[in-house]
């Protein structure tokens, strides 16, 4: 920049001069510059050192990565996972608030990282969502903000009305795209070759994180579910009227048959 506001003269200091680099995508395309930095090259002795150094606040960057993590890796599975197994959950309406609550945390959490992302971007004069993660990000955060508003206005879950239906097919839609879009997008995020070249110490922590919150979402899906199951199992037992004459009916010729047959052969009725 200096030679060309200088019509192409300058001046290299001696012994050393500062040279800068940028670091781009991956693969062969065109793709902008994800973090730069600035080498201070000593031209008499040939040695070089790193002057670190970029674009992007990194105090906003990591923000932004720690917040999306923890709203998309656990609050928000928790938040799906309150509601789907809402009939294994004691309390009556204990499941709701579980559910409202994460999900508000979660969104409260996705504004804040993408304010942090957009500032950052702009301070440092970048295109705004001309790569896919921002991309998806913008999609996230916009479908992440719909649900509370569109919560606000569901009608009463009786009677059973078309708007009732309608409310609850949508909510559910994109519900569930939004948390496998942002779930997704935490992990091309961590993937960008900014967070895993120049912020690949913070970047390496944060991915560990991100796993250890998989896997107590893992832990808790696996335990309702087993829950549910059993529960729905006992409730298939409860259903049989053991008093009723039919029932007695079954079991007596059941066993009358295995008295005639012995143990290995029962009949089916």
């Amino acid at each position: 920049r200096d030679f060309a506001a200088k019509g192409g003269e300058g001046t290299i200091t001696l012994p050393t001069t500062n040279m800068i680099f940028a670091v781009g995508p991956d693969g062969n395309g065109w793709g902008q510059h994800q973090g730069y930095s600035t080498l201070s090259v000593n031209l008499l002795e040939g040695t070089v050192s790193e002057q670190k150094d970029s674009p992007l606040k990194i105090s906003y960057v990591k923000l932004h990565g720690i917040c999306m993590t923890l709203a998309w890796g656990l609050l928000v599975p928790f938040g799906v996972m309150s509601a789907l197994f809402r009939a294994s959950i004691s309390g009556g309406a204990t499941w709701f608030w579980l559910h409202r609550l994460s999900q508000m945390i979660a969104v409260g959490l996705t504004i804040l990282g993408f304010v942090l992302i957009v500032v950052a971007e702009d301070d440092a004069g970048n295109k705004h969502f001309d790569f896919d993660h921002a991309k998806i990000g913008l999609t996230v955060a916009i479908l992440a903000v719909f649900q509370p508003i569109f919560a606000v206005i569901r009608p009463h879950a009786e009677p059973k009305t078309r708007w009732r239906r309608f409310w609850e097919k949508t909510h559910k839609l994109a519900g569930y795209s939004c948390a496998l879009l942002g779930f997704a997008n935490v992990i091309t995020g961590l993937k960008l070759q900014f967070m895993t070249s120049y912020l690949a110490d913070f970047g390496d922590k944060l991915e560990k994180a991100f796993y250890v919150e998989v896997a107590i979402c893992s832990v808790i899906f696996v335990y309702f579910q087993a829950k549910s199951l059993f529960a729905s199992s006992e409730e298939y037992d409860d259903d049989i009227d053991h008093s009723d004459s039919r029932y007695r009916e079954i079991v007596q010729v059941s066993h009358h048959h295995k008295q005639r047959h012995g143990d290995d052969e029962v009949g089916v009725i």
